[in-house]
Order: C-alpha cells, then structure tokens, then sequence
C-alpha cells in the first residue's frame, strides 16, 4: 500500500503536467490519492472473476483473480456467471461467492469493471444498477464505454449517490463534470501490451502453420485439437451439407482409419481437423481437394523437435 501511495503520488505529477490544472487539483483530493493507490495495487493483478475487496473498504472487480488484495488482509467475495470450472480451481480458497452483480454493488465502495462489450454486457451498469450501489461509492470503468450507461451514471454522480466515475472513455457529456476523472485509454499501448501481443501472435501462427490450429482469426471459426496422432489434415471448405460425409468416406476408401476429427463452422466458412492413424499419400490429399467446395487442404505431419 505504502509503494502504491508513492506511486501514486509520482503519477498524480505526472499526469497533472499532461493535464492540467483540473486534475492536479483532483489529485489533492485524498479519496483520488486513495484510490489511485488502490488501482496500483488491483489493475496490476492477473483478471477473471467479479470480486469484492475488503479492508475499511470494499472493492468489487470484474476479471479480478484477488490474490493481492487478499495478501493484504482483504477479504474477497467474487461473481461471474461465466465462471469455467478451471478458472474456479485457480482462485484462491478465500474468494468467497457473491450471489449477484446487484449483491457486489450493494457492499462495495469502489466497482472496477473490466469485460467485452457483447450484448449481454451492453449498459451493464445501468439506471436499476447505479442506484443499488452503495451511496459514496466509486465506479471505476476499464473495458468499454457502452458497458455503463453514461446517463444512469452522471445522474448519480449529480444526485452524489455515487463519489466519482473514472474510466478511459472521455466524452463530451463527462467532459468538466467534476465526478468524473477521464484518463487516456492506452492499456493496449504499453511496452508490456505490445510484448504481449507480438508473442502471442508468433505463438498462434507457429501453432496454425505446425498444427493446423486456428485462433482469433475474423473470417474463419476457432478451431483448436489436441494433437492425437503424428499424421493430420487440415481442411478449409464451405459451410455446405454432406461434406464430413464425403471427407470421411474418401478417407476410408483408401484404407485411412480416423483417429480424431474437429469441424466447426462460421457463417458460410467451415474448417475441419482430421487426425489419421496413419500417413496420407499425396495422391490422397489431391482426392479430397477436388471434392466440391474444399477450399484448401493442409498435410501436417508432426515434425521432430530439432
């Protein structure tokens, strides 16, 4: 907490000379030192799961793991509906179960969220929702502006129901409104973000062109299988009936048993992986390319490490 406040501090100087003078005197405000403080300490931490911090005050967070928090002595009480069985398995014994979104904002001084924008998460934090926050409490928004509703907000910043709104998502209806503190949004443009990025996409990449494996892309479906087997193809064709049948059986005309198979469309894309048990001719794999909408066929033998 102490590094946090220091940091703190160093930040506030920081983005008072970007800024100006509004948020130079926002930082003098010892509630926007706190919870600047606070947010060194929880925005650091890894993300999945609505939780509630708790030491004076109460801190709910969205795609939060609190295992910082709890170090400090928190208590944390968590919320997601989405929740994998893995995920839970990762969260540390104390994380106890919220029953609902309105239950964390009901107990919490200060609500950080950080989801997509879908249409389940659309105005999430809307009119019903503001004001089942707890009075004086802080709305801190890192995901997308449509995830409050801007509206429902500022009427609660006017009627002093809800203490401040900060969020990376400027606009000229928060613009100079005193409860709100607007940051640049640079997540995605920091060293680390861009580090990040440039691994992930060599190791997706590297995955697509050994595996046949395909994630994040815009056109094409996610389609990713463990490898079962030392031979597989892989087999880009349109979405269109009987065409697992004929892959299949083209396959089991020449004597190739399917170990695995994975087919997954995406409107009218579809992409199937097929592990064999064993090697498939080349001759083979031309078969399967001139059947009717295949668009492109892939053959991966599993290469030895070097």
């Amino acid at each position: 907490y102490v590094l946090a406040m220091s940091a703190t501090y160093t930040f506030a100087g920081v983005l008072a000379g970007l800024f100006g003078a509004n948020l130079q005197a926002a930082f003098q405000n010892p509630w926007i030192i706190t919870l600047f403080a606070i947010l060194f300490v929880a925005l650091a931490l890894s993300m999945f799961g609505l939780y509630e911090l708790r030491r004076g005050w109460r801190i709910s967070d969205l795609l939060f793991t609190g295992l910082p928090a709890i170090s400090l002595g928190m208590n944390a009480i968590g919320f997601d509906p989405e929740i994998t069985v893995d995920a839970a398995w990762s969260l540390p014994s104390q994380v106890r179960k919220a029953n609902s979104v309105e239950d964390l904002l009901r107990q919490s001084d200060f609500v950080s969220l950080h989801v997509p924008l879908l249409d389940a998460t659309r105005n999430l934090i809307n009119e019903k929702r503001v004001a089942a926050m707890k009075a004086g409490s802080v709305l801190l928004n890192f995901s997308r502006d449509a995830i409050v509703d801007e509206d429902a907000i500022l009427a609660g910043l006017a009627s002093k129901h809800v203490r401040y709104y900060v969020c990376d998502f400027p606009t000229g209806k928060t613009q100079n409104n005193p409860g709100v503190i607007a940051l640049p949004h640079l997540g995605a443009s920091t060293q680390e973000a861009e580090d990040n990025c440039a691994v992930m996409v060599a190791e997706q990449l590297r995955d697509y062109l050994e595996h046949g494996n395909v994630v994040n892309t815009v056109n094409f479906p996610n389609v990713s299988m463990p490898r079962e087997s030392s031979f597989r193809l892989a087999i880009a064709n349109s979405n269109v009936p009987n065409m697992l049948g004929q892959i299949s059986t083209t396959l089991a005309g020449a004597g190739i048993n399917i170990h695995n198979m994975m087919n997954k469309s995406r409107g009218e894309m579809a992409y199937t992986l097929v592990d064999t048990d064993s090697a498939i001719p080349a001759k083979l794999n031309a078969q399967i390319a001139a059947i009717p909408g295949v668009l492109m066929v892939r053959d991966l033998p599993l290469l030895k490490e070097m």
